[in-house]
């Protein structure tokens, strides 16, 4: 009898992943050769009269390695106390086409987003951080908070979300050691005083000020993945040094910086790197530590691989790619 294909499930992601190793995974990806085809975006819900999108996403690379990412994602499903985005990711051996093993897409992207930022943190930040601030109480907010806690160990964390119960029935489901978690209650104030913030809406318009941010501190934008939606306002894109996850990316889908580019606020040439240059090291990055920079994500999918490899080596203990 032939054995099922196996499915890593949201719990056994979160009980084999750590930031510290996934950012370790993506410094090694980021080194290798990645075919990275275009990701395919499907309007699935005009059919039936609803906001519902399809996400295809492929890569492979040099290690023999190739998967696939399906995600769609339902708005206003936040209404219905559903989850917005639900996936699968399907990872293959390259040398023979076999599939390897099938994992839940959604808590994979919800690492793999967070951990792509702390990256990009650390290569960009000034200083490590004491106050970090995260904007935005969904899904994403838990996942960016442990990896900060786990990662940068500031001494305190900020969470700001319009809708405050929200947020507060967030801050009740964490446990941190060593860092203080607290909702934030003047969001200008909050901004003034971080050093990092993360940015986890889907805002269609700015919660987040350039006048507003404190000399030094790095903004991570990650909410936005439509070119009709902002989280940063024109003054913080004009003044910040950008830097990018994919150029393929960004350009065509972050708000943030499409349309600032379209109105001429800002040039393709303003946007100093993207993770592939950032993390290799040959490109200038703070010119002073009075600088404040912005990585702008919209995800991609090198990042997935390299999180489903790690994932699957460490269920398999290293035997990656038995032909049982």
């Amino acid at each position: 009898m032939k054995k099922s294909l196996p499915f890593i499930d949201a719990e056994s992601i979160a009980d084999c992943l750590s930031y510290t190793e996934l950012i370790t995974s993506l410094r090694l990806a980021l080194a290798q050769r990645h075919s990275l085809p275009e990701r395919m975006h499907y309007e699935i819900g005009k059919h039936w009269g609803i906001d519902a999108r399809l996400l295809l996403m492929l890569a492979w690379r040099d290690d023999f390695y190739l998967g696939f990412k399906i995600v769609t994602l339902y708005p206003d499903n936040v209404s219905r106390g559903l989850p917005n985005l639900a996936g699968i990711y399907g990872l293959f051996d390259g040398r023979t086409g076999k599939p390897l093993v099938l994992l839940d897409g959604a808590e994979l992207t919800a690492y793999r987003t967070a951990a792509a930022s702390m990256l990009a943190a650390k290569c960009l930040a000034a200083r490590p951080p004491e106050n970090v601030l995260v904007i935005g109480a969904g899904k994403l907010s838990s996942y960016y908070i442990n990896a900060y806690a786990e990662v940068m160990h500031p001494k305190r964390i900020l969470l700001w979300n319009r809708d405050v119960e929200k947020a507060e029935k967030v801050v009740e489901s964490m446990r941190l050691t060593g860092t203080d978690l607290s909702i934030a209650s003047d969001l200008e104030a909050a901004v003034g005083e971080a050093d990092m913030i993360s940015t986890v809406t889907s805002s269609m318009e700015p919660v987040l000020f350039g006048t507003w941010c404190k000399p030094g501190s790095h903004i991570d934008l990650v909410g936005g993945y439509r070119p009709d939606m902002r989280e940063a306002d024109d003054e913080l894109i004009r003044r910040a040094s950008i830097y990018v996850d994919t150029y393929q990316g960004v350009l065509k889908e972050a708000g943030d910086i499409f349309e600032p580019l379209e109105r001429g606020i800002i040039t393709q040439a303003d946007i100093k790197a993207d993770l592939f240059e950032l993390v290799a090291g040959d490109i200038s990055k703070r010119a002073s530590h009075k600088d404040f920079t912005v990585f702008k994500s919209v995800g991609a999918a090198f990042e997935d691989l390299a999180a489903a490899v790690l994932v699957y080596e460490k269920a398999n203990q290293g035997d990656s790619r038995s032909t049982d």
